[in-house]
């Protein structure tokens, strides 16, 4: 298990506090399989290489409060196109909480995390892939909606976004914010300024120094600090 890496991967936040996980960078999807078993459940998922497929995972214990009915892909199977993923979602009856895209010779492929979208977990949710930032906006105000999940990536010389977004109304209607190609300082002084915790925080980048990121208004008094490219939830600030 490794604790840093080109990105950061966050727990879940939770009104009783952050999950326990664990982060495991570079494995291939047979061993996410086996490192998930039967007890745990993965809660973000990204791609460290797309040719062979090498994934950066967290997890957490799949038991208590933190249940839940959920699955992932490409699991050991094989890669998962557009069409594919909202294909099992349907079957699944689930929604993405968590989209990693890839590009391998001019086609995007994914890997995903899902949960069952059924009960109190019930919600409205909308996923788009290969679109512009221009686009994310427009479908933001179209559907009235706010990100769960943003990733961009290079394809086809430029760069194309994934997102994943839930209504912004009723019982999950929060105060929120969202920035692309951002650097760790620009994070930083944005949580300072809004109040804000880390709802999802990727690296816009190669080097992994630039980051997408969304953030909800905060409920703690303190905010997390920023430690190279990790971040370490619930301390207080150092600067």
């Amino acid at each position: 298990m490794r604790l840093s890496g080109p990105a950061a991967v966050l727990p879940e936040p939770r009104d009783y506090g952050p999950l326990p996980f664990t982060w495991y960078y570079g494995q291939t999807p047979r061993q996410v399989q086996d490192l998930v078993g039967a007890d745990n459940r993965l809660v973000t998922i990204q791609v460290e290489r797309a040719s062979p497929l090498l994934l950066d995972v967290a997890m957490v214990r799949n038991s208590g409060t933190a249940h839940k009915d959920w699955w992932w892909v490409p699991g050991a199977g094989e890669a998962v196109g557009g069409s594919q993923l909202g294909e099992y979602c349907a079957f699944r009856e689930g929604r993405v909480v968590s989209l990693a895209p890839y590009v391998v010779d001019g086609t995007t492929y994914f890997a995903a995390v899902l949960v069952a979208n059924n009960g109190t977990d019930h919600k409205g949710w909308w996923w788009y892939f290969d679109i512009p930032k221009a686009n994310v906006t427009s479908l933001l105000s179209q559907n009235k909606a706010r990100l769960v999940d943003l990733r961009s990536y290079p394809k086809n010389g430029s760069t194309a976004y994934a997102a994943v977004m839930i209504p912004n109304t009723g019982p999950d209607e929060q105060k929120w914010w969202w920035y692309t190609g951002v650097d760790a300082a620009s994070v930083k002084a944005s949580l300072k300024e809004n109040k804000a915790l880390l709802a999802s925080l990727q690296s816009a980048d190669r080097a992994g120094t630039t980051f997408d990121v969304i953030m909800n208004a905060g409920v703690v008094n303190t905010m997390p600090s920023f430690q190279a490219v990790s971040w370490v939830w619930g301390t207080g600030d150092t600067d």
